[in-house]
């Protein structure tokens, strides 16, 4: 398929929706589904553009992904307006939309890069996941809800393949770290508001008030800006200017992320962030002093706040309702349900409603909070080795295509101004990154954050690119 199939293909969905807008709006109930009738002239405009200029569709959705989960709560059943389908259920929200948005356009895009896709890294382990995941719906009991997760699995391979042969050099790279960034702007504004009118969100056993930025729960906030801070950090030693007084703003922005960061209460991502750190220093001699200076002030911060004083001594809680407590109880009732159906798993997507009915007390969440038990309770230990094989496949790759890229500055002009980078140092810090994100995968269900795997799985496609370019 050439790029002009791609665009005409386009250019029709948008005018067959455009069409059926009448369809859709004929005796529809505007004060509950008005999300509709905007959702198909969006994704119109969406395809359009997109005939124009995928890339530039490609970043926007990026820099929206965080903030467009925010409003979820925003559902209609699609089914209802398919009259063969009526006694079906096919939820939309506006995060769905986008999934299947992307899906399109990595499903085109296979079609139309399929020799560049012949060198892409992990591939062959991406398929069998994705393979043995839909195959889990066949013998799932609730076919819809694993349906839905076999979509969500899929979105960041899709973007993984897109950026790889997209976005396959420098200023691509670059292009992709920028919305990366940028993203994180809107949960931030949110967040901000959350603490100006104190609208927090509230364990059911705790008092204690955490920001969320409009994304599902604290944790993901927490991990989401942790990723940023690597990003904005490792972008900063990329920097061949690292003078404070040129990086004014950048620094400003990192002092927000860190402030909000703390403002999550996130152990996991307090975690993550120091070990981050820790490689970084370890490995990265040169930036010592700069982070010894900066101890006694993270002290300082620690010792003077009650609240995060006492969310790291509640580790070491052993009360029936802690968070520790929760997890190995979780992971107990996981174990048990898990030696049910060892090989092949109950089906993707349902750790959830599994735990729910199986454990004997009542509240609390249900899922796993840990990525190699969630994915044995649904996919079995097939689908464990291989989750494990794809997820440490991925920083072996990313290790060796820092070791294949040239440790010098490269010029960029990019949006209007010139940056001298190491790219390097870029892959480097994007290295650190993974490493520093295993602990959450022990600790939280990290494969379920899916705004984090969309820039993981993004910035890995375009880094692996640039792999590709020096060895040819």
């Amino acid at each position: 398929m050439t790029k002009l199939y791609s665009k005409i293909i386009y250019l029709i969905l948008s005018g067959l929706l455009i069409l059926s807008l009448p369809y859709f709006i004929s005796g529809l109930d505007w004060s509950n589904s008005y999300f509709l009738p905007l959702t198909v002239l969006a994704v119109a405009a969406v395809l359009a553009v997109a005939a124009i200029d995928l890339s530039k569709v490609f970043l926007l959705l990026i820099f929206i992904m965080p903030t467009v989960s925010h409003f979820n709560y925003l559902k209609i059943n699609l089914f209802n307006f398919l009259p063969f389908l009526n006694d079906y259920s096919f939820y939309l929200n506006p995060a769905s939309v986008l999934y299947l948005l992307i899906i399109l356009f990595g499903i085109l895009t296979i079609f139309e890069k399929w020799a560049e896709l012949k060198t892409l890294p992990l591939k062959y382990l991406l398929l069998a996941a994705s393979a043995l995941a839909g195959l889990s719906i066949l013998w799932s009991t609730d076919q819809a809800t694993s349906l839905i997760e076999f979509i969500y699995l899929l979105v960041p391979f899709f973007m993984y393949l897109i950026a790889y042969t997209r976005f396959s050099d420098n200023l691509g790279f670059l292009k992709l770290i920028a919305a990366s960034l940028l993203s994180s702007i809107i949960p931030l504004a949110i967040a901000a508001y959350q603490l100006l009118i104190g609208s927090y969100f509230y364990e059911p056993d705790s008092n204690l008030g955490r920001l969320t930025g409009g994304l599902d729960h604290p944790n993901t906030f927490g991990l989401f800006l942790f990723l940023i801070i690597g990003l904005l950090i490792s972008f900063y030693l990329a920097k061949a200017d690292r003078l404070i007084k040129n990086n004014k703003l950048l620094l400003l922005f990192l002092a927000g992320l860190l402030f909000f960061l703390a403002l999550t209460y996130s152990r996991t991502s307090w975690f993550c962030l120091a070990v981050f750190l820790i490689l970084l220093i370890f490995l990265e001699r040169k930036i010592i002093f700069t982070a010894l200076a900066a101890i006694p002030l993270a002290a300082i911060i620690i010792l003077s706040s009650e609240n995060i004083r006492q969310r790291i001594l509640e580790i070491f809680d052993n009360a029936i309702f802690s968070s520790i407590s929760a997890r190995l109880s979780i992971w107990r009732v996981s174990f048990e349900q898990i030696m049910i159906k060892p090989i092949f798993g109950h089906g993707v997507g349902l750790a959830e409603s599994i735990i729910a009915q199986a454990k004997n007390w009542n509240g609390g969440l249900s899922l796993p909070h840990n990525d190699y038990l969630l994915t044995t309770l649904e996919l079995g230990l097939v689908g464990l080795i291989t989750f494990l094989l794809y997820t440490f496949g991925a920083i072996y790759q990313i290790h060796k295509t820092f070791i294949a890229l040239a440790d010098k500055k490269t010029v960029i002009k990019f949006n209007g101004r010139v940056f001298i980078l190491n790219f390097k140092t870029l892959a480097f810090g994007l290295f650190l990154l993974l490493i520093a994100l295993l602990p959450a995968t022990i600790f939280e269900s990290l494969s379920q954050k899916i705004i984090l795997q969309i820039i993981i799985w993004t910035l890995l496609g375009s880094l692996f690119s640039l792999k590709k370019i020096r060895a040819a």
